[in-house]
C-alpha cells in the first residue's frame, strides 16, 4: 500500500532545439513529463512506489503514456480525458519559450476510490500548476490533512493567481528557485528573501544555481551544490522534490533528505 500521493500533471514534452536561419532541425527529443510524472519518477528511481493522481488522454499519445507508466506505477486513480496535455519547449541557446497544448481542463474530484486510498497515505505533493483552474481550489479544501504532510512547489505563471498565494500557508513544506522567490516576496536581496520565508512560511526550499537553503523559524541550512553547468535543466526541481520527499518518508533528517534531493537531481542532469 503506497503512503505516498503526487497529485498533478502528466504531459507529453517536446524539446526543439532551434537553430538560426533554419526550418528544420534534427535536434529534438520526446519524452513523458510534466510535475507529476517527475516527481513519481524520482521516487520510483529511489526504490519507492508513491501513487500518482492525474490525467492521461485518451489519444494515441495518451495510450502510449498510459501503457509506458503502467509498467512501472499504480495507475488505479488515473483518469482518461479526451486529449493529452503537450508542452512545446522551443530552445534557442539560453532561452527557451514554452507552448502549452491543451483541449481539456483538468480537475480533480474527490471520489470514493479517491478517499479509499487517500486514507493510508502520509505524504501528499500537489502541483501549482493544478490551480491555474479554480475548480481545484474546492478539491484542496475537501482533503484531510491532518497526520499528512502536504508539499507544493512555485511556477512563476501560477504565481500571479493570488488564491494560490492564499494557500501556500496551508503547506508544510514549499520548493521554489530564486526567481520564483523574488516574485512571490516581491524582493530582490536574498537576505530579505530568506527572512520573509522563514516569517510566512512553515519550511521553505529555496535553490539557487550552486547551493540549496532549508528554511523556517527555528533553523536555517544552507548546502552547497556543483554549479549547474546545463543551460536548460527543465524538470530538475521536481526531481529535487522526489528526493527530499524520500528522505522525509524514509523520517531522515533534513539535512540527509537535501543530499538525497540533491543527488536526485544530478543523476536526471547526467541522462537529460
Amino acid at each position: 500500500m503506497s503512503e505516498i500521493i503526487i497529485i498533478g500533471e502528466i504531459n507529453l514534452d517536446i524539446f526543439i532545439l532551434l537553430e538560426d536561419n533554419k526550418n528544420h532541425t534534427k535536434n529534438y527529443s520526446i519524452k513523458i513529463g510534466g510535475t507529476a510524472y517527475n516527481i513519481a519518477n524520482s521516487l520510483k528511481n529511489l526504490r519507492i512506489d508513491p501513487l500518482i493522481f492525474s490525467h492521461i488522454g485518451k489519444d494515441f499519445m495518451g495510450k502510449g503514456i498510459y501503457d509506458e507508466l503502467s509498467k512501472y506505477f499504480n495507475l488505479d486513480l488515473i483518469q482518461k480525458v479526451n486529449s493529452t496535455n503537450i508542452i512545446l519547449y522551443f530552445i534557442n541557446e539560453d532561452k527557451f519559450d514554452v507552448v502549452g497544448l491543451k483541449k481539456d481542463d483538468l480537475i480533480f474530484k474527490v471520489s470514493e476510490n479517491f478517499l479509499k486510498r487517500y486514507n493510508d497515505i502520509k505524504i501528499v505533493h500537489i502541483s501549482p500548476y493544478i490551480f491555474m483552474n479554480d475548480e481545484n481550489f474546492k478539491f484542496l479544501n475537501e482533503i484531510k490533512s491532518e497526520n499528512k504532510i502536504f508539499i507544493t512547489n512555485l511556477s512563476m505563471p501560477i504565481l500571479d493567481n493570488q488564491g494560490f498565494i492564499k494557500i501556500l500557508n496551508r503547506f508544510d513544506y514549499i520548493f521554489m528557485n530564486l526567481e520564483e522567490a523574488k516574485k512571490l516576496t516581491k524582493i530582490d536581496d536574498l537576505n530579505e528573501i530568506k527572512k520573509f520565508l522563514k516569517e510566512n512560511f512553515k519550511n521553505s526550499i529555496l535553490t539557487l544555481l550552486d547551493g540549496v537553503y532549508f528554511l523556517n523559524k527555528e533553523k536555517e541550512i544552507f548546502l552547497e551544490t556543483e554549479k549547474i553547468n546545463k543551460k536548460i535543466n527543465i524538470g530538475a526541481g521536481d526531481y529535487l522534490i522526489g528526493g527530499f520527499i524520500s528522505g522525509l518518508y524514509k523520517n531522515l533528517k533534513i539535512e540527509d533528505c537535501l543530499k538525497i534531493g540533491i543527488e536526485s537531481v544530478k543523476n536526471y542532469l547526467n541522462l537529460v
